[in-house]
């Protein structure tokens, strides 16, 4: 199946196979010159755990807004937020 389609100006691609370590599920081609940065995976894992981090953090702050979550410990509100 071949599928067309235009990737916006600052975008990206190729995080399903790093993600999932699969098999890419899709081949890019340019339409003209274009600046890449290549992630290995060790390098991917390293920045997705930090957003990760910091997304578990900004949901902390969220909950502790909220009266139903106050005296649930860190722990807790973490693990939580790890499986949102």
């Amino acid at each position: 199946m071949i599928w067309e389609s235009k990737i916006a100006t600052i975008s990206y691609f190729g995080d399903i196979a790093l993600r999932e370590s699969c098999p890419r599920t899709a081949t890019v081609y340019a339409s003209r010159p274009t600046d890449l940065i290549v992630l290995h995976k060790s390098q991917y894992d390293k920045i997705r755990l930090k957003v990760d981090e910091v997304k578990v953090q900004t949901n902390i702050q969220i909950m502790n807004k909220f009266p139903l979550f106050k005296n649930l410990s860190k722990k807790l509100k973490q693990k939580i937020c790890w499986n949102v």
